[in-house]
């Protein structure tokens, strides 16, 4: 292959990552309805439609405003002891999560830390387990390169929230910024799946579990901490049960999944290290069976 031909081979397939990673951010949205406990957060400019999945798509996840959230509405009234949110939903999302300026309740960060690292929270004399997934979405008030160079892609979160013990919590954060504004010509004129229909195929996915379906493939660098890949298992097994439900795919379309799990788990940690000194640089990288390393 001369020169010029390799150029525009690597062009090419560059635009066809771009137009995976674009597909993928749209269906990463839906991972916490086929997923349990998994923690996604999405903050971008507004007019995207990160919003309205929430609050549209499934009869199995609600869409609260973040500024309105209290321990007794999320999690359980310890007067009346009824139970919260937690107890009816199979997805929360927070609203309007971002705004440096908002307060939050300490006690209640608290116990979204622990909740969501160990799908159980402790209210009165009981600890008491759910599996409602967690989003949190909300608009950014700078681009992206001025957070890079003055503080980090968290720097919209009340101050509560900008917490590294909490943020950790958080399995994959989508870039909002690279998913397109929602416009008329993207409406479909034709048939698609009834909404409600597709909500039941996801819940019932929930049962299932596709977080080893790379292994025959692809090993994950030992540098890789335990939380950093739980977190790439449930987004990896959430897009798997999403685009394969029957569970096979290709090498290829194995890899590009994983990549993009990981890439998505990273950002998480490359932002961790910005706000907390003490998180240790990690090498991101897998390889396959014939020793060939991957980095993201």
């Amino acid at each position: 292959m001369d020169r010029s031909a390799d150029t525009e081979y690597r062009v090419q397939s560059r635009i066809v990552w771009q137009a995976k990673q674009v597909t993928l951010l749209q269906l990463l949205r839906l991972v916490p309805f086929c997923g349990r406990n998994y923690n996604i957060i999405e903050l971008g400019p507004k007019g995207t439609g990160k919003s309205h999945i929430y609050s549209e798509f499934s009869p199995h996840g609600i869409l609260v405003s973040g500024g309105e959230v209290t321990v007794a509405k999320l999690f359980v009234n310890n007067s009346t002891g009824k139970i919260g949110l937690v107890g009816y939903w199979d997805v929360v999302a927070f609203d309007e999560f971002a705004g440096k300026k908002k307060r939050a309740d300490k006690a209640l960060v608290d116990i979204m830390k622990n909740y969501m690292a160990n799908k159980s929270f402790s209210r009165g004399i009981e600890t008491l387990g759910a599996e409602v997934s967690m989003a949190f979405v909300g608009n950014t008030q700078h681009t992206v390169p001025y957070m890079l160079k003055h503080a980090d892609l968290f720097d919209d979160l009340p101050e509560q929230y900008h917490d590294s013990a909490f943020l950790d919590r958080v399995h994959f954060y989508l870039p909002g910024w690279e998913v397109d504004i929602i416009r008329g010509e993207m409406f479909s004129n034709g048939y698609g799946f009834v909404v409600d229909y597709l909500a039941e195929i996801l819940r019932s996915l929930r049962n299932h579990d596709f977080s080893d379906r790379y292994q025959e493939h692809f090993t994950l660098s030992s540098d890789i901490s335990t939380r950093d890949s739980d977190g790439i298992h449930k987004t990896f097994s959430g897009l798997m049960k999403i685009l394969f439900p029957e569970g096979e795919a290709t090498k290829e379309e194995i890899q590009a999944i994983l990549h993009f799990a990981i890439e998505g788990r990273k950002r998480v940690k490359d932002q961790l290290m910005r706000i907390d000194s003490t998180y240790a640089d990690v090498r991101f990288s897998y390889e396959d069976g014939e020793g060939k390393t991957f980095s993201v």
